[in-house]
């Protein structure tokens, strides 16, 4: 990340306790905490995606930086 801040690149962190790297492909969806964590994820990663690229909802294009 140092090196994303020093070229003042955007980027994106979650971080998530208790679960390891991987933990979306082997998570237990029986385990509430697990299920939250893996949805979480998913969602964050395609709002990211969905901000940079300049998609929206109501088809409006977002700020691209």
């Amino acid at each position: 990340m140092g090196i994303l801040r020093e070229a003042k690149k955007p980027y994106h962190l979650q971080l998530f306790s208790g679960v390891e790297h991987g933990f979306a492909l082997r998570c237990n969806l029986d385990v509430p905490y697990e299920r939250w964590v893996k949805e979480t994820s998913l969602k964050g990663i395609v709002d990211y995606f969905d901000f940079y690229l300049g998609v929206s909802e109501d088809g409006k294009a977002n700020a691209k930086l």
